[in-house]
């Protein structure tokens, strides 16, 4: 975290890129205690909530991160780059959070993790580079919206439900001897896959909705970009406990 950041804390999440925050006291950076609109710098993220376009593949999930990486009411850390305030009165700042183990520099972590691509705003380019070479490595890695999207910004496809096969009538047969009662073996019913997320084993149902681990039946082994965020400790086993 650079030296000089100044501490908020977070009011609410807008999309993944977006958010409102306050700060703890008037600094350089964020001048008053009120509620301000901070747009993330040097990333962006499919849409979600423009009234104009619609909701975009990986858009909720990447709102869901942001939300785990800067959960409402946490504190956090904000630095700003030679331009302050964008067309839409927001302020253009880079963002830090912190927990046991130590600072994440939030902007970097949505385009590392899939959730967002490098975007220049200039004259803002402090950690351009970094964002750009955070982006080809998830891309060549398929992470997030790289492997379950065919295109950055494309529409969210939400699943088409199996419909429910009818069945034809059933006539009554003639009534035969009934043998001796015995136990009849119950049938094995196949899983239905199109009901699953990819990545996930057992099944757990595919995103969105967001589910968590008091959702789900533990522990899950995780193979692919873990859209729910079921994997905190990123070592492959979701809902241990």
């Amino acid at each position: 975290m650079p030296a000089g950041a100044q501490a908020a804390f977070v009011i609410s999440i807008t999309d993944g890129d977006t958010l409102h925050l306050r700060a703890q006291q008037p600094g350089k950076v964020l001048r008053a205690t009120g509620d301000v609109t901070v747009r993330l710098l040097e990333i962006d993220t499919p849409e979600t909530v423009d009234p104009s376009q619609p909701v975009a593949c990986y858009g909720p999930a990447a709102s869901a991160a942001l939300g785990r990486l800067a959960p409402p009411g946490s504190k956090v850390w904000v630095v700003a780059d030679k331009e302050r305030i964008d067309p839409y009165d927001r302020l253009l700042l880079y963002l830090w959070s912190t927990d046991a183990g130590g600072s994440t520099f939030v902007n970097l972590a949505m385009v590392r993790n899939g959730f967002a691509k490098a975007v220049l705003y200039e004259p803002n380019n402090r950690y351009i580079d970094v964002m750009r070479q955070a982006e080809a490595n998830a891309r060549a890695a398929g992470r997030g919206l790289w492997e379950y999207c065919p295109s950055f910004g494309a529409p969210l496809v939400q699943p088409t439900p199996t419909p429910t096969p009818t069945l034809a009538p059933i006539s009554t047969p003639t009534p035969s001897p009934a043998p001796s009662p015995s136990a009849a073996p119950r049938p094995f019913v196949q899983p239905n896959p199109e009901g699953c997320a990819f990545g996930y084993t057992p099944c757990v149902p595919p995103y969105p909705p967001d589910v968590n681990c008091e959702d789900v039946a533990g522990p899950i082994q995780v193979t692919g970009a873990d859209p729910h965020g079921l994997d905190a400790d990123n070592d492959g086993i979701a809902c241990e406990s």
